[in-house]
């Protein structure tokens, strides 16, 4: 089952190539080159023509190449050559008139160095097609992702019960680091923000030496790779008794939050948009986020960020 995905992946590649007016493409993106191939090396590409593809890689790869896409026409290039070139040297014989590139991740330096290995062939920009392919999961990609989220949950119960009180941020993002990897993640999917007290207002902040020792709060972010597929989870630890406004603050974020759950359906327009919001007294900046499967709510005050939510939204309409 999990090998036949990859033809059909490239069936419906076809057609939408053919609907771009696209005889041929050229795959660079690594993940996209896995997501047809099922090759998780790198530095490789994808050639995939209107009956054939090809996968342009080197000899670093070649027991793997065989064990994860047995079948699949391949392509070495040599030591210290360069990929323009092998990418001519493996279409020498089919001759391509026109290849599409994926524009939106090849640099002009390396179209360039295409369009002059291969002068016969026109370069064309390819809208985002495999992503459009990407945008749908099917039940294997969504069986991974519930593992990066499971695999993330464990993690983030592992750590809170052995969490000191005198623990720094930095010792809380590497215990985090550490239990993803043991419980079967390829590792965290970005490095995990670990925010105390006013440190948590900082999007995005780094894990610092400060201690979480005084804070009244700790804001967690984190999340789990599993194969192409990640998780991303916020949590607040309260570390001291929750004040009133809080208490308010994350109400707010709350229902926000479960106002957004409730909103999803199959075929609803994500007309979300950042707003200003008083509640309590509290003027608050409610940031609401859909990243495929990702519902991320907060509230940003002067010292605080409050998160709420995850939310998985299945192709037959159902949530977890």
């Amino acid at each position: 089952m999990v090998m036949d995905r990859y033809p059909s992946r490239l069936k419906r590649l076809r057609s939408l190539m053919r609907k771009a007016g696209l005889p041929s493409l050229l795959v660079s993106h690594t993940s996209n080159v896995t997501y047809l191939t099922g090759f998780t090396g790198d530095s490789s590409y994808l050639w995939v023509g209107s009956s054939e593809e090809i996968l342009i890689s080197d000899g670093r790869y070649t027991t793997q190449l065989e064990e994860e896409c047995p079948g699949l026409r391949v392509h070495l290039r040599k030591v210290g050559e360069r990929m323009a070139s092998a990418t001519s040297t493996a279409l020498a014989a089919v001759k391509p008139a026109t290849i599409g590139i994926e524009a939106g991740t090849m640099t002009v330096a390396v179209r360039d160095e295409l369009a002059e290995k291969l002068p016969k062939a026109a370069l064309a920009a390819a809208a985002d097609l495999v992503e459009q392919l990407r945008q749908i999961k099917d039940k294997e990609e969504i069986a991974s992702i519930r593992v990066a989220v499971e695999q993330a949950e464990r993690a983030f119960r592992l750590v809170s019960a052995g969490v000191r009180g005198d623990a720094t941020e930095k010792q809380i993002a590497d215990q985090f680091e550490a239990a993803l990897r043991h419980f079967g993640a390829t590792g965290s999917c970005f490095p995990p923000i670990i925010a105390a007290g006013a440190r948590s207002a900082l999007p995005h902040a780094r894990a610092s030496e400060a201690s979480i020792a005084g804070a009244e709060f700790v804001l967690i972010d984190w999340g789990a790779r599993n194969g192409l597929y990640v998780s991303d989870l916020t949590r607040l630890w309260v570390t001291a008794k929750i004040s009133p406004k809080l208490e308010r603050v994350y109400r707010v974020v709350f229902e926000a939050n479960r106002a957004a759950i409730a909103a999803i359906r199959p075929g609803a327009k994500l007309k979300f948009a950042a707003q200003l919001r008083y509640s309590g007294g509290y003027r608050c900046r409610r940031i609401p986020r859909v990243v495929l499967y990702n519902m991320d709510v907060g509230c940003l005050c002067e010292k605080s960020i409050v998160h709420e939510g995850i939310v998985a939204q299945h192709t037959d309409g159902n949530r977890s």
